[in-house]
């Protein structure tokens, strides 16, 4: 099921509706933003994660398709790099993790 919703009101009320909901497993929310460079795919990143890596050992795992001037592995680093310096995260370890950030560029 894809839902665009935009009122922050509603969002909350929908995703606790499908966390109570029978049969769901999964739930993966989305932004949807313009994606230049390597810089702005970093400040995109940063608000959405920066509070949840909190003294968490973190990994950034992403998926690349179609035309880029970067490889998925340039924006694992340049992403990971920055979440670390700029946020409070304990450190990145790519085995036992804590919080996995996931990302899909197309």
């Amino acid at each position: 099921m894809e839902m665009r919703l935009t009122d922050e009101a509603q969002l909350a009320q929908v995703l606790k509706a499908l966390c109570n909901a029978p049969g769901v497993a999964l739930i993966e929310q989305v932004q949807t933003c313009p994606l230049p460079s390597l810089d702005t795919i970093v400040e995109a990143v940063l608000p959405v994660y920066g509070a949840r890596l909190e003294g968490c050992r973190f990994a950034v795992r992403c998926k690349c398709s179609g035309q880029h001037d970067f490889t998925s592995i340039d924006v694992e680093r340049a992403v990971g790099a920055a979440l670390l310096a700029r946020t409070g995260a304990s450190g990145v370890d790519l085995s036992t993790l804590e919080v996995t950030v996931e990302m899909e560029i197309s």
